[in-house]
C-alpha cells in the first residue's frame, strides 16, 4: 500500500524504490508492528486498543490508507478481499460481545 501511495503521489513509478518520506513511514510502521504486544489477538492497528503510533505518524498512515485502500482492489484483489473479510469478522465478533 505504501508503494502504491508513493508511486501515485510522489511519481516514483519509474524506479522500484520509495521516496525518503515514504521509506521513513514504512520503516516506522515495521518497527511498530515488530514491537506490538497484541499481535496474537488483534486484526489491524486501526482497531487496536493500544495506540503505539505517534500522532503525526498515525495521521500519515491514515491518509495513506484512505488513498490506497480503495485502489487495492485493482492492484491486489485477493489481499483486499482478505482484508475486508477479516475486518467484517471482527465487526461481527464485536457485536456479539
Amino acid at each position: 500500500m505504501i508503494r502504491l501511495y508513493c508511486n501515485a503521489k510522489h511519481n516514483t513509478s519509474a524506479s522500484d524504490a520509495l521516496c525518503f518520506c515514504c521509506q521513513e513511514l514504512a520503516d516506522y510502521a515495521m518497527e511498530r508492528i515488530e514491537r506490538c504486544p497484541h499481535t496474537n489477538d488483534k486484526t489491524f492497528c486501526s482497531v487496536c486498543r493500544t495506540k503505539c503510533y505517534q500522532a503525526d505518524m498515525r495521521d500519515r498512515i491514515r491518509a495513506l490508507m484512505r488513498f490506497a485502500g480503495p485502489r487495492m482492489m485493482f492492484h491486489a484483489p485477493l489481499a483486499a478481499l482478505r482484508h475486508s473479510w477479516i475486518a467484517l469478522k471482527y465487526v461481527i465478533r464485536q457485536r456479539k460481545k
